[in-house]
């Protein structure tokens, strides 16, 4: 379940548009300018991926060791975190929403469902589709028996340096702003992403995003029709409403900053409106 809780963006939050500029594989960026008496930096993570799949960066290890503060779009150490997102992962009503599905479609999700959890959406149809897609790739794409969350292992690294964690969000926004995404919309990326294509797919995404390339992260899920059309409101909403908060947690003290990657990268962008503001943003290699 906390797994399920870090992850509840995945892959969405890879997907943007690239900025000029920002060509450089890096997913670790250092912020200065600004009157900035300490440098900060912001990173870009995948939330979930396979234990044997990641090797904690030493670059990033050296940025937690030069800030003071760690932020997170939410905090996973949060003891009342879990229990905030249960309560939001429920359709209104207990109501389960799968019922109507082509029967061929209910079969697939039921299926792994059952597989991978013991249960079906008969007993899981309550939940919404982002938290059963949420299930589902990682039952399915990460097949692995140790996975890790980067967001946990940053959490883990801070606690024990003694550093405070700051979270961008609370759990009912995150969950609200898919909540503005039709459910049939959400259902049916779902049944994209269980089709062979959409698993090659995410492969060769994995695969950039651990060679820091987010230029071919963005050439292979540019095309993404939920996020061509939702992406102001899962992508762009947010990076706005952090820039509200960014500036005084930079001036304040160095901050090592950990969003998902396709959070970084376009105009709408945490890195240009970083730019815009004034900072002098460049890439640590």
């Amino acid at each position: 379940m906390r797994n399920l809780q870090s992850g509840v963006l995945f892959l969405l939050v890879l997907v943007t548009l690239m900025p000029a500029g920002a060509q450089e594989k890096s997913l670790l960026w250092k912020v200065t300018g600004n009157n900035l008496s300490e440098p900060s930096y912001v990173y870009g993570t995948m939330h979930i991926l396979c234990a044997e799949d990641f090797e904690f960066p030493e670059k990033l290890q050296s940025a937690i060791d030069e800030t003071e503060v760690l932020v997170l779009e939410l905090d996973p150490t949060d003891p009342k975190l879990l229990a905030e997102m249960q309560q939001l992962m429920v359709n209104p009503g207990m109501q389960n929403i799968y019922a109507d599905l082509a029967e061929e479609d209910y079969a697939l999700i039921n299926g792994v469902l059952q597989n991978a959890y013991g249960a079906g959406l008969e007993q899981m149809g309550v939940l919404k589709p982002m938290v059963i897609s949420t299930m589902i790739m990682m039952a399915v794409l990460f097949p692995c028996e140790n996975k890790v969350t980067i967001d946990g292992e940053l959490a883990q690294k801070a606690k024990e340096a003694e550093k405070e964690i700051v979270s961008l969000e609370t759990a009912a926004f995150q969950m609200s702003l898919f909540d503005e995404v039709p459910k049939d919309v959400q259902i049916k990326d779902l049944l994209t992403t269980l089709g062979d294509d959409g698993k090659a797919e995410f492969e060769a995404l994995k695969r950039a995003y651990l060679a820091e390339d987010m230029v071919a992260m963005h050439a292979l899920m540019n095309d993404n029709d939920m996020m061509k059309e939702y992406g102001h409101i899962l992508l762009g909403k947010r990076n706005q409403v952090w820039m509200e908060v960014l500036p005084d947690l930079f001036q304040k003290q160095a901050s090592l900053v950990a969003v998902g990657a396709g959070h970084l990268p376009g105009e709408d962008g945490l890195l240009e409106l970083l730019r815009d503001a004034g900072y002098t943003v460049e890439p640590v290699l």
